[in-house]
């Protein structure tokens, strides 16, 4: 995985919910939801944030998660992005 930043692709639909997101993935055609983790890691995707800064600010967030397990699966996550097109990485 890159040290750089992540850039969400701004052709990505996709709308607030009350516990996470809708995102509609035309290219796929489909809808996906996300909870309430993956779209604060997707709206940290905003080009100013690494990874170590999205695994801070999702602990001090969501209080009750391992932190052993966090960057693992904000990993996974921001990868899970990238595999879609949804994110754009920025190099340093």
């Amino acid at each position: 995985m890159s040290r750089g930043k992540y850039l969400r692709n701004n052709n990505i639909k996709w709308r607030e919910e009350k516990n996470g997101a809708l995102f509609l993935d035309s290219e796929n055609d489909t809808i996906c939801k996300l909870n309430s983790t993956a779209t604060l890691i997707w709206k940290l995707c905003d080009g100013k944030h690494g990874i170590s800064n999205i695994c801070k600010i999702i602990e001090k967030t969501f209080k009750e998660t391992h932190t052993a397990n966090v960057t693992e699966d904000v990993k996974e996550c921001i990868n899970s992005f990238i595999n879609r097109r949804w994110l754009i990485i920025i190099e340093k």
